[in-house]
């Protein structure tokens, strides 16, 4: 099996059911064996036009004493620009999601928001 390309099926796919039902619907990680294979797929409902990504952000802030317009600032980790795009309040030791100018998505300490270049 090419997972790669049903990975981009399934966003296909599910890209038909985002635009009815006015929700983001993004897959995680497929695990598999010889026999069988599973996945989630995380879900979130889309207001006023934001992101998954933002709204998940602006409702996780308050937790990490952040200002919900922090979403999307620049921020100066180890000498390299990257985004703030999320929060993980299950993450005690890197609640930070930043992601670098290539799409990488990368987990950081809360030390890292004192770092906002723009």
């Amino acid at each position: 099996m090419n997972w790669d390309s049903f990975r981009k099926d399934l966003d296909v796919a599910l890209s038909s059911v985002t635009e009815k039902y006015n929700v983001s619907l993004s897959p995680k990680t497929i695990r598999y064996n010889d026999l069988t294979f599973r996945f989630t797929v995380e879900g979130a409902f889309l207001q006023d036009d934001k992101s998954a990504e933002q709204v998940l952000f602006e409702s996780h802030c308050t937790k990490f004493n952040v200002s919900p317009d922090m979403y999307g600032a620049i921020l100066n980790v180890n000498n390299e620009e990257m985004k703030l795009i999320g929060l993980n309040p299950k993450a005690r030791k890197y609640p930070v999601i930043v992601e670098d100018k290539d799409g990488v998505q990368r987990k950081a300490g809360l030390s890292i928001l004192r770092k906002r270049i723009r």
